[in-house]
Parts: structure tokens; sequence; C-alpha cells
């Protein structure tokens, strides 16, 4: 049978050991979460940069629109196209023609 004295040693040396596992799992987690810092940071970046592309592409679409149909043209997007209203007229445009 153990003494006290062992017991207290054992049940130590098991709260060492659970310590230590603790922390590899704490620097394991913080790994990933510095992972993950970056991987969102690099999202933002691309969603940035999505946008602006989505803003560039506008831009250049009512440019386009204001140039053939006027400056007072409407445009109404649909699932084929969209349709332009405007003093000149109303104007189908699809997409796929």
């Amino acid at each position: 049978m153990l003494n006290q004295n062992t017991k207290l040693q054992i049940a130590w040396q098991k709260y060492l050991e659970l310590h230590a596992e603790r922390d590899k799992l704490y620097a394991e987690g913080d790994k990933l979460h510095a992972e993950g810092n970056k991987l969102r940071a690099e999202g933002d970046k691309l969603h940035a940069e999505g946008n602006k592309l989505r803003a560039e592409g506008e831009v250049l679409f009512y440019t386009a629109v204001i140039n053939q149909y006027g400056k007072d043209a409407v445009v109404e997007f649909n699932e084929k196209g969209c349709q332009i209203e405007s003093s000149k007229g109303v104007f189908n445009v699809d997409w796929e023609k």
C-alpha cells in the first residue's frame, strides 16, 4: 500500500503532466488563432479588391449606358439582362446575345 507522501507525489506528477498538456493545447490554439487572423486579413484584402473591381465595372457600365442612351436613362435589371428607358425609347438588353 502506498503511503500518503507517495500518493501526493503521484498526484503532483499527474498535475504536472496535465498542465504540460494544457500548455501544448493553448500553444496550438494560439497558433491556429494566428493563422485564422492571417486568413481573415487576406480575405478582407481580397474582398476589398473585389469591391473595387465591382465599382470600376459599374462606372464603366453606367458610363456606357449614358453615352448610348442619354443622361436620363433608367436601368432596371432582370433575369436575362436589363431594360433601359430613356427619352430615346425603351431598350431590352439580353446578356446572352
